[in-house]
């Protein structure tokens, strides 16, 4: 299992050029990670059933979205 923490993620986002600036598309620079969904209906966490949290850094954002259980399916860093 790898580790990544957020610090490093936003350090890298921080560090990408400034797309919207210099008159090209935003999403030529996107990772999306995506999750084999869950063959369980237990509830894992419900305080995130069904919703997504959005990080806005300087030069793009973070959206983790979970789902019916609350575990995190989706991951998109851009």
């Amino acid at each position: 299992m790898a580790t990544v923490r957020v610090e490093k993620i936003q350090r890298y986002l921080d560090s990408i050029t400034n797309w919207i600036a210099s008159g090209e598309s935003p999403a030529s620079e996107c990772l999306v990670i995506e999750f084999a969904p869950s063959y369980s209906n237990e509830i894992i966490d419900e305080g995130w059933v069904n919703k997504s949290l959005n990080l806005l850094l300087n030069n793009g954002n973070i959206v983790i979205d979970f789902d019916a259980t609350g575990q995190i399916k989706r991951i998109e860093l851009s």
